[in-house]
């Protein structure tokens, strides 16, 4: 990860990417490509219009400490969220069904996932084996 990437701004005349502070997209906003390494703010809320996160899309991420992620996502691929150090809490919307292979790998700091579905549904998340939520002891 460029941990020394603060933003990614894209032209609005760009008919394939576009950017909203600083967070890179595809043009219909459905998916998230790439949220800078170094981008300051403790705090990011995936917008509702993503639908998928690309893999590796959060990598190294040096300030992100809380995460919000909607309904709208269905999966978290492989190493989405890898190294991610300061990450200590995540809002798992009730969309979430699988968390693929190293999908939190290495967020040391990760101590608090609040899951928005029901306890059934929260059970029937299929969690590949290293995830990265083995780290955890309140879910």
């Amino acid at each position: 990860a460029c941990s020394s990437l603060k933003s990614i701004n894209v032209d609005s005349e760009n008919e394939e990417y576009t950017s909203v502070d600083g967070v890179l997209f595809n043009k219909d906003k459905t998916v998230l490509i790439q949220y800078p390494a170094g981008k300051s703010g403790k705090s990011y809320t995936i917008p509702d219009t993503v639908k998928r996160i690309a893999e590796r899309a959060f990598v190294g991420c040096v300030y992100l400490e809380e995460l919000v992620i909607p309904d709208s996502i269905k999966q978290i691929g492989k190493n989405t969220f890898r190294d991610c150090y300061s990450l200590k809490s995540v809002v798992l919307g009730n969309g979430v069904t699988t968390i693929d292979y190293a999908g939190f790998h290495a967020c040391y700091g990760l101590r608090s996932v609040y899951y928005q579905g029901t306890k059934v549904d929260f059970n029937n998340i299929n969690w590949i084996y290293g995830c990265g939520f083995h780290v955890l002891g309140n879910l």
